[in-house]
């Protein structure tokens, strides 16, 4: 071959890589809720959320989103899942937003079937953040709930058994939410909290409208079953405070807490948080800058919180999910709030492969990222929704 058509054609090949090599959606309306997804292998994991009857979402696929099954809760007809994570192909756990009647959580052993978590006392519940520990036995949900016992919880539900029993735990936060959390094992977690200015309980269920405000931007209702888009306006008078960002150490099976990270009144309020060691972490926050302007960064600490380093801001932007395979590849996904085209969000996917700097990889017009799932250096997934509140799956493959 002439060494010029030679060069052609390792060029064309280039292209059809560096196409390739990016996110995008395949799969629209997996559900009227479905924000949560966990993977355990290159293309088999999970989906979660609810449907418009209700019925619980265990969307199962084998062909990275291609095709979904969906496996629902073999002893409840009736759940909302909000997130989902499999510390192996068999031991998963997932949290919900559950009332009278509705689940709090669910729980497999075998990977295929989804059975309730069985708090049958509790009054309400919002699990946003759920962590499982590759040990087949230690699962974690993060979140508020209240039953008769315990009228204002805030902090973590544990077990250590399979999901035999669970433990109910009040954070060291106290009013401020908890939100997400990670853990390496049932003594070494962290657990982020947050609370933004425009609500005085954003994390928590509002009044009897069932409507739960997931972050700043985006609400879901599983009565009404619906996710609402929030845009907000300008501010006039920029007032930081109200805002509040913390990270806990928990250790002791869930009994001891520690809040090595506080940030309050600064504009910023917690998101995702993923940790490759008991050292080593990164986490997400979001919030305004002191413009008043939307504004998002990822932090990271190797020395457990002990100190911190912003390694990317996001100007105008939003993050909301995190995912460290090890200490050096990652993904964090959000969206840009400003200068959306038509009304719609343009999602955004920001890659790491030092563990230091991050870099823009894709963005998809009308798709917020709210989950996210890597398996392998070459193919991760993501949860989300799009500016009417219908819920979408975008795949990466390299």
């Amino acid at each position: 071959m002439p060494l010029s058509n030679m060069k052609v054609l390792l060029g064309l090949l280039l292209l059809i890589s560096v196409a390739s090599c990016t996110w995008s959606v395949v799969k629209k309306d997996t559900g009227t809720i479905a924000i949560a997804t966990s993977f355990t292998a290159t293309n088999t994991g999970y989906v979660a959320g609810g449907t418009a009857s209700l019925s619980p979402l265990f969307l199962y696929t084998t062909d990275g989103g291609q095709n979904f099954v969906n496996r629902g809760m073999n002893d409840s007809s009736a759940a909302a899942m909000m997130s989902i994570r499999m510390g192996s192909s068999t031991w998963g756990i997932a949290g919900a937003l559950g009332f009278m009647g509705l689940p709090c959580g669910a729980y497999t052993t075998d990977g295929k079937t989804w059975v309730d978590m069985d708090h049958d006392f509790t009054l309400l519940c919002a699990f946003q953040g759920a962590a499982a520990v590759n040990d087949g036995k230690t699962g974690v949900l993060i979140g508020s709930f209240s039953d008769r016992l315990d009228r204002r919880g805030n902090g973590i539900q544990i077990t250590t058994d399979a999901g035999q029993t669970w433990t109910q735990i009040n954070g060291d936060t106290g009013s401020i939410p908890v939100r997400y959390g990670d853990f390496l094992s049932a003594n070494a977690g962290y657990v982020t909290s947050g609370i933004w200015a425009e609500d005085s309980a954003p994390s928590r269920v509002h009044r009897v409208d069932s409507e739960f405000h997931l972050t700043r931007h985006l609400a879901v209702d599983p009565i009404k079953n619906t996710a609402r888009v929030i845009r907000r306006p300008a501010l006039e008078q920029v007032d930081l405070s109200g805002y509040s960002a913390m990270i806990s150490a928990v250790s002791n099976a869930g009994q001891d807490w520690k809040l090595v990270l506080n940030m309050t009144n600064q504009g910023v309020y917690m998101n995702e948080i993923s940790c490759v060691d008991v050292n080593t972490c990164w986490a997400v926050m979001e919030g305004i800058d002191a413009h008043g302007n939307d504004t998002a960064s990822i932090i990271y600490t190797n020395n457990a919180w002990s100190s911190y380093t912003v390694q990317l801001t996001v100007p105008g932007g939003s993050l909301v999910c995190i995912d460290m395979l090890s200490s050096t590849v990652g993904w964090a996904g959000g969206a840009l709030l400003s200068g959306d085209i038509q009304g719609k969000f343009e999602g955004q996917f920001y890659k790491t492969m030092d563990g230091v700097h991050w870099t823009l990889d894709s963005s998809i017009s009308d798709f917020y990222p709210m989950d996210l799932s890597v398996t392998d250096s070459t193919h991760a997934y993501a949860a989300g929704i799009n500016s009417v509140g219908v819920s979408s799956f975008a795949s990466y493959s390299a």
